[in-house]
């Protein structure tokens, strides 16, 4: 018999269902190792630990059962579902023939009550008293409304199918919504919940520090030495050096519970060296844009007293070019004036110049 589709749905959510509980186990264990106070101040417990891998071994070896279960499964609803649709391509073939063997019963029972009396003679009949003709299907009408009735039924079978299946394909999507809602909705509560306990427990032994603190200050009058919390409580930094290799990768992930000790310190100091050295490098970029600055300035005073002296030494040559032209023109005025005065002399005594310009063509 064939499995519905509610039945599938049933055994998939019962199975995200124990899926939800062993993450649930797993939480619960892990709060409980969690707020174990003689393991957390004793170290660590190596029987606890080889349950803890015995346990996820076991899990897994589970899961692979019921992965086998699952596929097993599946193949035998396939092969129920193969041998239902034979059995029915069976029983409709059995109807078909059963249905033809009906017709031909009914058609021979039809032709056994004709009375003798009907008999035709033929040798009588003429032309217009013929009736039935070679190849002509006497039962045309009866087959046709069949067919229609087949094909009525046929669809109306179809569309309840499909309205079914419709029905059907809406109430898993939305038992997937509510499932996907209730798993998200498990998940935010265990996470909320783990970083409460987490907050929790930081105030907690922060206060109880506090207090060990005040106390000892109180009875010695000296304040307690800062020791290193990952070699006093071991349940913050558990021991993951063998979750990875010596180059830092990650080689069991069932062990790793975050960085080491000494790689969160090598990692603050590393950070700590960036910064110093990023601050270092803003620093020296400063004092060198602070001593470019300057050199430009120096740059630019030298350019502008070299300009001004230009421009003095300029005005310099020029008054000096000026006064030489100027006594140059002096001088040569000055032998004009001499020339003019030797040429006048020597007119008036010769007398050569009295009619020069005088005469005209």
């Amino acid at each position: 018999m064939p499995t519905s589709g509610f039945d599938l749905q049933e055994q998939a959510m019962a199975k995200e269902q124990a899926k939800i509980m062993m993450a649930r186990n797993a939480n619960e264990e892990r709060r409980i190792r969690y707020l174990n106070a003689p393991q957390r101040l004793i170290g660590l417990n190596s029987e606890a630990l080889d349950a803890q891998v015995a346990g996820i071994r076991q899990n897994r070896l589970d899961q692979k059962e019921a992965d086998r279960m699952e596929k097993l499964r599946n193949n035998n609803i396939q092969l129920i579902l193969e041998e239902a649709m034979e059995e029915e391509k069976y029983m409709k073939k059995q109807q078909m023939d059963e249905m033809k063997q009906s017709w031909q019963e009914s058609k021979e029972e039809k032709a056994s009550r004709r009375p003798e009396s009907m008999a035709i003679d033929r040798g009588n009949c003429g032309m217009s008293s013929a009736q039935n003709f070679r190849g002509e299907d006497l039962s045309r009408h009866e087959k046709e409304r069949m067919k229609q009735e087949e094909m009525k039924q046929w669809v109306r079978e179809k569309m309840y199918d499909r309205s079914n299946q419709k029905i059907m394909d809406k109430e898993d999507d939305d038992d997937y919504a509510r499932l996907l809602k209730t798993i998200d909705g498990i998940r935010g509560a265990a996470e909320k919940e783990e970083l409460d306990m987490r907050n929790y427990m930081n105030h907690s032994v922060r206060d109880e520090n506090k207090a060990l603190a005040e106390e000892h200050k109180s009875r010695y009058g000296k304040e307690i030495t800062p020791v290193d919390m990952s070699t006093s409580l071991k349940m913050y930094n558990e021991d993951v050096h063998a979750a990875m290799d010596e180059n830092g990768h990650i080689v069991r992930k069932d062990m790793f519970k975050g960085f080491t000790p000494a790689q969160k310190r090598r990692i603050m100091q590393e950070n700590e060296m960036i910064l110093m050295q990023k601050k270092e490098k803003e620093e020296e970029d400063m004092r060198t844009e602070q001593a470019y600055a300057r050199q430009q300035t120096l740059i630019g005073r030298a350019l502008e007293d070299a300009h001004q002296e230009e421009l003095e030494m300029r005005n310099a040559d020029k008054m000096h070019h000026m006064a030489v032209l100027r006594s140059q023109a002096e001088e040569i005025a000055m032998k004009k004036m001499l020339y003019k005065q030797s040429q006048g002399a020597v007119a008036d005594q010769s007398g050569f110049y009295e009619g020069f310009g005088k005469s005209c063509r």
